[in-house]
């Protein structure tokens, strides 16, 4: 008979197994097993399929079945007596009498005049029919054009179409990218667009140049979707806007005569107002994305806005304006990163945060969630200068550690009330630059993770936070791989990144203003990868040279590894390019160079393969209009 071994103990009572602290509070509630802490950021299989929130508390006691159906009962039970006591309830007495209040009389927004004149197509794209575009008009209206309010609603649909058919075009395939029934027409409608912005490239039509400028600033914070982020066209298209405006005195509303074109229409001064407000707010976001000073500095007419713009819009503006001074005061060009002194810059970064704080006790206006989610950002992006290397080696630890905490409060701030957006519903309508705060606040998070310089409660929290940054990047998703699918991949591979300089509680890529630490987890993800094996090395990323200048680095964070030496560009590159020539330098280069033999051309091609009507405009002289090009030879 074999023995029987007794534990070391002593103790013959089995021993009790110890639950995993990493499982989520809805797998723990249903004792189901969880691969949350595998699959971080991602929620985890059950969360995921069901659509469920991805929660890891440690502290989370579940509730008993019994016990959830006894509250189930009582609820229940109580729903049962308000209905027969509500049933048996004696009438209301009358209430006095309330004086009528007159309607106000409002324009009607996009009103059609003569729906035979709306087109059936654009080009070669078919538009639907039975008021869909009427429809589509509305939808804009209703989600994306509060955000950025420099379109005049008043005009008709159909006048519209007849004066400028590049903003027709842009309202539509902003409208259609979130539509339950057109979807399908936002990808369509880009070829349409792409001769638009061709046209306007070559030469302007001044008599809907308000038109023309609005159209480009919508795609600036709807922008069409692009696989790498050395495609997107946005800077680009807001420094055409800029230009244009300044050409035409939308920045001298009272002026306005010493910029007067012989063929302009009568001047809209307000809704020029308007589109130069849209110009800088627009110049302040993308400048920001990209780490670099605004080109519009807050002038007199952006410094005094009329009283009647909308709450938002108005809120919006003070946050950028305040922002702005902030980064103009934190510069200095006479030196390498272009930031002032180290102690200098700290006394700044607390005097602009009080400032940024006080908009929201000083302001007469109701602020919406966005607002609150912009001044946010705003405070976030300003602290990030603290987490700069030569900061924190002239202020003392202990200030930089309470900012470092404010920090955090602030990242967790962001998200939830993004998260709230996106339950509510209205998040997806949110313009694009919204990707920015999201991916701001999660690798903030990240890095105090990764640095260890929190608690392992609040370590806890930020993962969770983090976690749901991941699932709204997925869920602004409008195209496969575009920049919110791509910022999704972005977090996940930020989350491996725990060793090297990612691991310490400082930032080293000073000449990229508040946007330092994003760019260091871009130098890291590209290091990382490399190490892995996942992508090969590239030029782009160099190690520092012997005096400690920063060299420059690749600034696509989401996966442009191909080595351009060796391989020759894909079918799917040059149909792109085809598609969306202006996007590309070599657009532009080719009319000094018309052959486009000194840079190769677009992809390898020369232009007069890529673009024969772009070619002939360059190397012809005749007329040009809107839609249309048409040039005889020299």
């Amino acid at each position: 008979m074999p023995e029987q071994t007794v534990p070391a103990t002593g103790s013959t009572s089995p021993r009790r197994r110890k639950r995993s602290q990493n499982a989520c509070t809805a797998c723990r509630q249903q004792k189901l097993r969880c691969d949350a802490s595998s699959r971080f950021p991602n929620a985890c299989t059950r969360c995921s399929t069901r659509n469920l929130s991805c929660r890891v508390d440690p502290s989370f006691r579940r509730t008993s079945t019994r016990n959830r159906l006894q509250e189930v009962s009582k609820e229940l039970e109580e729903l049962r007596k308000r209905t027969r006591s509500t049933s048996g309830t004696p009438p209301m007495p009358d209430l006095p009498e309330v004086p009528e209040v007159p309607e106000v009389s409002e324009a009607p927004v996009f009103p059609v005049h003569d729906p035979a004149v709306l087109p059936r197509a654009i080009g070669d794209v078919e538009l639907p029919g039975d008021g869909a575009i009427e429809g589509l008009f509305q939808e804009f209206y209703t989600h994306y054009h509060p955000h950025l309010p420099i379109v005049d609603t008043s005009v008709a649909v159909d006048v519209l179409w007849a004066t400028c058919p590049f903003l027709f075009t842009t309202i539509i395939c902003v409208a259609s990218r979130r539509h339950a029934v057109h979807g399908g027409l936002h990808a369509r409608l880009l070829v349409p667009l792409n001769q638009f912005l061709s046209d306007v490239a070559i030469r302007v039509n001044h008599m809907v140049i308000e038109e023309v400028v609005a159209a480009m600033l919508l795609l600036c914070m709807w922008p069409p979707s692009f696989r790498r982020q050395q495609e997107d066209g946005s800077w680009l298209r807001a420094g055409m806007a800029t230009h244009l405006a300044l050409q035409n005195g939308f920045h001298r509303l009272e002026q306005t005569t010493y910029f007067t074109w012989p063929e302009s229409r009568l001047q809209n001064t307000a809704q020029r107002n308007r589109i130069w407000l849209g110009c800088f707010l627009v110049d302040y976001e993308l400048s920001t994305k990209q780490g670099l000073p605004a080109t519009i500095a807050p002038d007199y007419v952006i410094r005094n806005p009329p009283a009647n713009l909308p709450a938002p819009f108005a809120s919006h503006l003070n946050i950028a304006v305040t922002a702005s001074k902030a980064q103009v005061a934190l510069s200095n060009p006479l030196t390498p990163c272009g930031l002032v002194e180290p102690a200098t810059r700290w006394s700044l970064i607390q005097l602009f945060d009080t400032e940024l704080q006080s908009l929201l006790s000083a302001s007469q206006r109701p602020w919406s969630r966005i607002n609150d989610i912009q001044l946010l950002t705003a405070r976030l992006q300003l602290y990030s200068f603290v987490l700069y290397d030569d900061v924190q080696a002239v202020v003392n630890s202990t200030d930089t550690a309470a900012t470092t905490t404010q920090g955090f409060q602030l990242a967790i701030q962001i998200i939830t009330l993004i998260a709230a957006a996106h339950k509510d519903g209205e998040f997806i309508y949110y313009p694009t630059t919204i990707i920015r705060p999201i991916v701001l606040a999660s690798i903030w998070l990240l890095k105090l993770v990764a640095s260890e310089a929190l608690t392992q409660q609040r370590a806890d929290v930020a993962k969770n936070h983090v976690r749901e940054a991941h699932s709204l990047c997925t869920a602004m998703r409008v195209a496969p791989n575009d920049e919110s699918e791509r910022a999704a991949e972005f977090i996940n591979t930020v989350t491996h990144l725990k060793d090297g300089k990612w691991g310490s509680g400082s930032v080293t890529t000073k000449s990229r203003m508040g946007q330092g630490l994003f760019y260091d987890a871009v130098r890291e993800k590209k290091e990382h990868e490399i190490n892995m094996g996942i992508i090969k090395g590239r030029n782009t990323i160099e190690a520092r040279d012997s005096s400690g200048s920063e060299e420059e680095v690749d600034a696509d964070a989401e996966g442009d590894d191909e080595d351009s030496t060796s391989e020759q560009p894909s079918q799917q590159d040059i149909q792109r390019q085809m598609d969306w020539p202006f996007l590309h330098d070599d657009f532009w280069t080719s009319f000094a160079d018309p052959t486009g033999l000194a840079l190769g051309g677009l992809g390898g091609m020369d232009m007069e393969q890529c673009h024969p009507e772009l070619w002939n405009a360059s190397t012809g002289v005749g007329h040009h209009s809107e839609g249309q090009i048409e040039v005889t030879q020299k």
